[in-house]
């Protein structure tokens, strides 16, 4: 919990004015012809005794501001000696204690200035926070409780009192509360947005979305409900309506960077390089040193195939940034696409060892020797790796890698067997046992994987795919293997492999028509993969149309497909021929 300097300031003003005034009074009493002299002499022993209380009060927050947290905790117990009944005092010094890590005190103070100014809410509020960071439910409830007795309007209370049901696991009194006091109080603006994420929390998110639209309609100038609406949109992959409200949010904040970013990653995903361009080139007008408009606007360069402009943009952050893990991998892959594989190997044995693309830079430097065809001495070297660093699954996928690109799959099955026993909950390693054995022909054992590591990571479109076009392959569960494909293809809108995974449904289903334009669509992202050439000539096998299918079937054959495959395309061209 952070304490705001803020506060602090406007709380040492109002201390030395009401010091000022005190002093006033006391001066105005002892000009006064009818005061008494003991009683002047207890008065001034009193102001006195509170002006000292200030002076500590002075020093603990002059403390405070140079981070000398135990010297502002004693000059604090020496002002709240001289003035015990200070609210205000008892409140700083439980914030004191928050900052200190010592929440058992915090809540002894706070609790104390709550019963010398039960009307000053900010004690309440502060605790409630304790309580809630610390899971103290039932405190927190009560609590909550007492605040909306005192104002059943206080939309604070009611979100706080929510989330103490929550830690409690009480999500229907959770979402109940807040149902109702949105409905007496429909003006409480936070209280509804609350109400809204705990929904989408919850894993209802069509609900959700109900209340964020009915927000920006009563609240078309609150930015924040547009910018939660467009996040949620995005989960749900409707990226046009993510799109659209994060417009509308630019349209009331036009200068926040991050938001015109987020709209550059929507347009890219739909397709628009045009439009995300002219967002990124205006984000870079507002970034000031923030370098990452710089790199999306190399992202948008590389997903549109252009290396040079990609490597230009990599380049310029280079001389802001000389020694950017990213920049530098970023710029080995560039020249690895290029083949200038000695150019590569420069670019990543530049990042330094505590770079997080440390590890990644090694694992692309054996994949260089690999391309360049010293497959035993890239193997070598991939071993060499794993063995020093063992826990790092860069590297188990690495070597499986390399054994699945020479068809060893056998051994790329036991390597990956061996690196669960290493890494036993790795989502990346149970995937890449799912490849292997679909590559194995095992489609049930490749799916199970799979699901596994969906259950890690519930909205990967790659794992998506890959359980939706094994289900089709074997021609089942084509319902739901087209809900999962849809689900990937809304995540990557533009992914030629998941447009093929989807007109292998319909191919499937019997519809070849509209298997036929899916499969065209993907060929023409992914005009070089063999198999989405082999399912375009299945399609015109099934429509009549041998010549069609004899010339996709024989460019299949010509793109270098695995053995497996291969022997596939092959049997359908000797069907086709007299």
């Amino acid at each position: 919990m952070r304490l705001s300097w803020e506060k602090f300031l406007a709380g040492l003003i109002a201390s030395l004015f009401a010091v000022g005034v005190v002093l006033g009074c006391e001066l105005v009493k002892q000009l006064s012809p009818t005061t008494n002299f003991s009683e002047t002499r207890k008065e001034v022993a009193e102001f006195s005794e509170k002006a000292q209380a200030g002076f500590h009060l002075s020093l603990a927050l002059q403390a405070l501001f140079d981070n000398d947290l135990k010297n502002s905790e004693q000059e604090l117990k020496k002002a709240i000696s001289l003035d015990p009944n200070s609210s205000y005092l008892h409140y700083l010094l439980a914030q004191v204690y928050i900052m200190s890590q010592n929440p058992d005190s915090a809540i002894e103070f706070a609790n104390r200035a709550i019963e010398l100014n039960p009307d000053w809410e900010e004690p309440y509020y502060f605790l409630l926070e304790i309580y809630l960071v610390n899971q103290q439910g039932e405190p927190a409830e009560r609590l909550a409780q007492k605040l909306l007795e005192k104002n059943p309007e206080d939309s604070r209370a009611v979100i706080q009192l929510s989330r103490a049901y929550q830690i409690q696991g009480l999500v229907g009194p959770a979402v109940v509360v807040l149902k109702n006091f949105i409905e007496s109080y429909p003006n409480k603006i936070e209280a509804r947005k609350e109400y809204a994420r705990l929904l989408g929390m919850l894993g209802r998110a069509q609900e959700a979305k109900q209340v964020y639209l009915a927000l920006v309609k009563d609240f078309p100038r609150d930015y924040e409900s547009w910018i939660e609406y467009a996040q949620l949109s995005s989960r749900l992959g409707e990226l046009e309506e993510a799109k659209k409200a994060y417009q509308q949010a630019l349209e009331i904040f036009p200068l926040d960077m991050q938001t015109r970013l987020e709209l550059v990653k929507i347009l890219s995903q739909l397709g628009k390089s045009k439009e995300a361009r002219e967002q990124v080139e205006l984000a870079k007008q507002l970034s000031g040193q923030d370098l990452e408009p710089w790199f999306l606007s190399a992202y948008l360069y590389l997903k549109d195939a252009n290396l040079e402009k990609a490597k230009e943009e990599y380049l310029q952050i280079l001389e802001l940034a000389p020694e950017s893990g990213q920049v530098l991998y970023s710029l080995g892959l560039i020249a690895q696409e290029e083949k200038n594989w000695e150019q590569a190997e420069e670019w990543f044995s530049r990042i330094k060892s505590k770079d997080e693309f440390y590890f990644e830079a090694r694992a692309q430097m054996v994949w260089s020797i690999y391309h360049q065809g010293n497959k035993d001495q890239a193997i070598g070297q991939a071993k060499k790796l794993l063995k020093e660093h063992p826990g790092k699954e860069v590297f188990w996928l690495t070597l499986a890698g390399i054994y699945e690109q020479e068809e060893r799959y056998q051994e790329a099955q036991e390597l990956l067997n061996s690196a669960l026993k290493q890494l036993p909950e790795n989502p990346e390693i149970f995937y890449a046992l799912a490849m292997v054995h679909s590559l194995l022909g095992e489609n049930e054992k490749a799916i199970e994987f799979a699901e596994f590591a969906l259950n890690k990571k519930p909205d990967d479109p790659g794992i998506l795919n890959f359980i939706g076009y094994c289900w089709a392959e074997q021609g089942k569960n084509l319902d739901q293997a087209e809900e999962y494909i849809r689900k990937a293809l809304a995540k990557n809108p533009n992914n030629g492999a998941i447009i093929d995974s989807l007109g292998w449904v319909y191919f499937q289903k019997g519809d070849y028509k509209e298997a036929l334009r899916l499969i065209e669509e993907a060929n023409q992202k992914f005009p070089g993969d063999p198999e989405i050439n082999k399912h375009l000539g299945q399609v015109w096998i099934k429509l009549g149309e041998r010549n069609q299918a004899l010339k996709y079937l024989e460019k299949a054959l010509s793109l270098n497909p695995r053995s497996r495959l291969k022997k596939e395309i092959e049997d359908l061209i000797t069907g086709l021929k007299p």
